[in-house]
């Protein structure tokens, strides 16, 4: 029997208890002292009225980095007014979420018992106020059966501390190749439930970052930058696409988004012998795939700006249907494309104003990770690389001359 008056406590117990090792990022709670009256609390299971003797609402929302990784985790059980609004912590109608007839029937039957974010939610049939029955409602308008009742429900989500989106686990009909919950929770909690339905491994990408660290600290100490470093991209992620693909991706990709799920770089020196700047901005995964939060996975034809390419273009070009933005810069029309058809991920230098708006760029994904290491975006080496400087316009090679000669010392 769970102690549901000792919830709020119980949860911050079990984030004190996570490993030590983990560089926490992100902690926020709030919880909602109790109301002096439970509002129709004849209508309440007998969990939910001990659960609202404690408090009127939780929200738990915490991120986690460590051994080459990040995770998150949410809990986010709503209010007494909001449960009984019948709508989602945004203050959307539980019923309006779907656009399906059937399924906004099946919607005006619950209520919100925890708000998962990003459009995910877990849900609540009264029916049968006794034995309540548990739904999980995700972002692409699927509902599934919970198989878990209502006290088992608040005791799981204690033992995994919210991490995202458990409960696909526990969900009836769901097909495990589709499962995207980021099983490097298997690795911070530790579970037989998880475990047995983790995805297969990938590459770390531990040592491609602490080569762009070891890069990008060569440069601190020649002149100041702006460094940006997202959390390594979760492995379901990964996973899902390649599921989408139906093939695996290049070591090097998947090592590069282990490492980071985008990047940002930009750097600018002057010295006696010249100015150098330099800039690096590789989008995240969800960028080149459309799909966010583990929602399907929509690639479109469109520019780094989110302009989809006109037919015209698209009928004169069309490989530009088939890339998606992969690196771009601050104030640049022109961008670096990558083509998921290409086992090898082919890549292109895309400028749509230019006579000749496509080009292929001579080097492999391993090849230009391994430019992006050695001159850290500077000047403009891409379009180097693709038309080396003629004779007496040696202005970008003897810039990247200057720029190696820093970070090679």
């Amino acid at each position: 029997m769970i102690d549901l008056e000792r919830f709020p406590e119980r949860i911050a117990h079990r984030l004190d208890a996570m490993p030590l090792e983990y560089e926490w990022r992100d902690c926020i709670a709030a919880i909602s002292p109790p109301l002096k009256r439970i509002k129709d609390v004849s209508k309440l299971p007998d969990a939910l009225r001990q659960l609202y003797a404690s408090c009127d609402g939780i929200f738990y929302h915490w991120k986690a980095r460590g051994n080459g990784f990040g995770t998150t985790g949410r809990i986010n059980i709503p209010s007494q007014s909001q449960f009984w609004s019948r709508k989602t912590t945004d203050s959307v109608p539980i019923a309006e979420l779907s656009d399906d007839p059937h399924m906004r029937e099946r919607l005006a039957r619950l209520v919100l018992l925890d708000d998962l974010g990003y459009g995910n939610l877990v849900l609540l049939d009264l029916a049968d106020k006794d034995q309540p029955e548990l739904c999980l409602y995700l972002c692409d308008d699927r509902l599934f059966e919970l198989e878990l009742g209502l006290e088992a429900y608040l005791q799981t989500t204690i033992r995994y501390a919210g991490i995202y989106l458990w409960q696909r686990y526990y969900a009836r009909d769901y097909e495990p190749s589709d499962v995207d919950l980021d099983d490097h929770c298997v690795s911070l909690l530790g579970d037989e439930k998880l475990s047995e339905l983790s995805l297969p491994p990938l590459p770390s990408g531990a040592p491609l970052l602490a080569r762009f660290n070891e890069r990008i600290s060569r440069l601190r100490r020649a002149e100041r930058e702006t460094v940006e470093l997202a959390y390594p991209c979760p492995i379901a992620a990964l996973a899902h696409l390649q599921a989408h693909l139906g093939r695996r991706l290049p070591t090097s990709f998947l090592e590069l988004y282990s490492a980071s799920n985008g990047l940002e770089v930009e750097w600018s020196t002057s010295t006696k012998r010249g100015g150098d700047s330099g800039a690096i901005g590789i989008n995240p995964l969800a960028l080149l795939t459309g799909s966010r939060h583990g929602g399907p996975i929509t690639m479109s034809s469109h520019d780094h700006l989110g302009r989809l390419f006109s037919a015209e273009l698209l009928e004169e070009h069309p490989e530009l249907g088939r890339v998606r933005p992969f690196e771009e810069w601050p104030g640049m029309h022109e961008y670096v494309a990558l083509d998921f058809e290409s086992p090898e991920l082919q890549l292109y230098f895309v400028d749509v104003r230019a006579e000749d708006p496509v080009v292929p760029i001579p080097a492999s994904f391993e090849r230009y990770v391994e430019y992006l290491l050695r001159w850290l975006g500077a000047g403009n080496w891409v379009a180097n690389l693709i038309e080396p400087c003629k004779q007496g316009d040696e202005s970008v090679q003897t810039s990247l001359d200057r720029v190696s000669s820093v970070l090679d010392r």
